[in-house]
């Protein structure tokens, strides 16, 4: 099978049945891909590409996955909690604030900006 969303479940079901299971990554797959995409090109590309000798993708356990999820989650939160800092920092600095880098000073310079954003925002 081509490793996409939804192939870790169906893989664990397969081996459940007593199937062999193979996973390629999609990258590997595509090379093997002749002709336009359609369902019955893509279905030849994996079983030529399942034939050649490779790395395959491992069939995770729902709580490799689960774990998987919440690092994932994890990564997504720090990405918008830094992309929200550095918009705070470019919108008080048209204000004359220049605040540093993120960090704990960060958040406590933070909270006090914030409170006097607020009477600022008024004059408005």
């Amino acid at each position: 099978m081509e490793a996409c969303s939804g192939s870790q479940h169906w893989a664990r079901k397969l081996m459940a049945m007593g199937h062999q299971v193979k996973l390629m990554p999609a990258k590997f797959v595509k090379a093997f891909l002749m002709g336009n995409k359609n369902d019955a090109a893509d279905a030849r590309a994996i079983w030529m590409a399942v034939q050649q000798p490779g790395k395959s993708v491992a069939v995770k356990t729902e709580t490799q996955q689960a774990v998987l999820g919440l690092h994932r989650m994890r990564e997504q939160l720090v990405k918008f909690r830094t992309m929200q800092i550095n918009s705070l920092r470019g919108l008080l600095t048209e204000y004359g604030e220049v605040m540093g880098k993120v960090g704990r000073r960060w958040t406590r310079r933070y909270r006090m900006y914030w409170s006097g954003w607020w009477t600022v925002s008024r004059r408005f």
